[in-house]
């Protein structure tokens, strides 16, 4: 039985992959492109007015997403995709074995000095754990992760430092001894969550 385009219904080709034709490939394409302009546009007048010192209320859209469950008076001011970096111990090899000497003491006989065992190696290397949106409320900095990935959240309260490095955002919080690194879209975005995390923390002091 021939196949059909999962959208318009046309007759597929033998060789077509995926379940659409190439117009509404191609189409499909044109809609992405175009959403992800409306929403590049959204953050950048959204990252404007954070930077002129507001903290503005964004009505939050992840297409093809679930949508995101904010807990009670929790508002959402600034949002962006995200790859999360965490420190991972990674093997690095096995060093300081040695078979030692083997000294003869009788024809037949010899005995083995120096002699030691090896010890595997192991390095701490910066690792993708996770990838999402990544987004900063009026309560906290949370990761809401896309399929197959793991969710992070950060209370504000609990945000004990943080720096900006182009689009990396590096985070501690307490009760934990290495930092999260949030890498986004670009550096307009880092600088963004940065300053939005500056007035949050500084309303909390105040």
């Amino acid at each position: 039985m021939a196949k059909q385009c999962a959208r318009c219904g046309k007759k597929l080709s033998f060789f077509a992959k995926g379940p659409l034709c190439e117009g509404c490939q191609e189409a499909e394409r044109a809609e992405q492109a175009e959403y992800e302009a409306r929403q590049t546009a959204v953050r950048t007048e959204v990252g404007r007015k954070i930077r002129s010192g507001e903290l503005p209320s964004v009505n939050l859209h992840i297409e093809d997403a679930a949508p995101v469950l904010l807990r009670a008076g929790e508002v959402v001011h600034f949002w962006d995709k995200a790859r999360l970096y965490e420190v991972r111990s990674v093997y690095a090899g096995y060093e300081g074995g040695s078979h030692g000497v083997s000294i003869r003491i009788l024809k037949g006989v010899s005995y083995r000095i120096g002699s030691q065992k090896g010890h595997a190696v192991y390095k701490s290397n910066w690792l993708e754990t996770s990838q999402g949106f990544l987004i900063v409320s009026n309560q906290r900095l949370f990761l809401y992760p896309r399929p197959g990935h793991k969710a992070v959240s950060i209370p504000l309260k609990k945000i004990l430092s943080y720096q900006r490095s182009a689009n990396e955002i590096e985070i501690y919080k307490e009760d934990r001894e290495k930092g999260y690194v949030f890498s986004v879209s670009n550096d307009y975005c880092g600088e963004t969550f940065a300053a939005c995390l500056a007035l949050l923390l500084a309303r909390r002091e105040s």
